[in-house]
């Protein structure tokens, strides 16, 4: 606060939104997509000024962890804190979804940074990766569908 002395910081954490609202596994994927669109269709310019040098991509993705409910039901109700929901983890770098936003591009790597996806769970907190590096130019195998009606955020 040094730089700015009469800075006045407001942080507004609750929306009051309903879970399915506010952590939407729809929203987020739409929203990724919209971003990622937006600077691909700056390349050339990347291209121009940068000549003879790889595009690269960093993306800073603050979104929660998300996992597969097994049951559809769990996805539909309100949730309690601290309730716990029969599932999976959601693999984001394996996402078949999100990794078509990347396919046939003229990105040559992608690094894709989630600090905050993680689930907690019954044997205590599952950590994703929170760094994933992508060759684009490779192809991704291990790619993986999912089900966005019982998709769900882990942060509940």
């Amino acid at each position: 606060m040094e730089l700015c002395p009469n800075a006045e910081l407001i942080i507004n954490a609750h929306t009051n939104l309903p879970t399915d609202e506010d952590h939407n596994y729809q929203y987020y994927y739409k929203n990724f997509t919209r971003v990622v669109e937006h600077h691909k269709k700056s390349i050339d310019l990347y291209k121009k000024n940068h000549p003879n040098y790889k595009v690269i991509f960093f993306i800073m993705d603050e979104s929660s962890a998300y996992f597969v409910a097994e049951n559809i039901d769990d996805v539909k109700k309100e949730k309690q804190i601290g309730e716990m929901i029969l599932g999976r983890p959601h693999f984001h770098f394996w996402d078949k979804k999100f990794i078509k936003a990347f396919e046939n591009s003229r990105i040559d790597y992608l690094i894709w940074y989630t600090p905050f996806k993680y689930v907690n769970s019954s044997i205590g907190k599952l950590d994703l990766p929170e760094v994933c590096v992508f060759n684009i130019k490779e192809p991704i195998k291990q790619c993986m569908e999912y089900d966005e009606k019982h998709m769900i955020s882990a942060e509940i």
